[in-house]
């Protein structure tokens, strides 16, 4: 069985955290997950009987709003550090 390192596992579990929180619509989710699970843009037009170009667009703003998502959790990581490192303070 092959086995995942932490950092490895640990990133992943983090995407399917931003996932949940970038408020996909439910088609955009379905679209996110299906790719995740390996399956192509063609195949899932097919399934969901629409064009490929249709699924690109649907991956597209799923793509925007994860990156939106993960913007927003990095400004308000930075924010509160800056809170917590004074001015001129240094690390070393």
């Amino acid at each position: 069985m092959f086995q995942f390192s932490e950092p490895v596992l640990c990133a992943y579990i983090d995407l399917d955290n931003l996932i949940a929180e970038a408020g996909l619509s439910d088609a955009e989710r379905w679209v996110v997950n299906a790719l995740m699970r390996g399956h192509s843009g063609p195949d899932i037009a097919e399934h969901r009987g629409t064009s490929t170009k249709t699924i690109s667009a649907i991956f597209r703003c799923a793509v925007q709003r994860i990156v939106a998502a993960n913007n927003l959790r990095w400004r308000k990581v930075n924010s509160e550090c800056r809170g917590i490192h004074k001015e001129g303070e240094t690390f070393f």
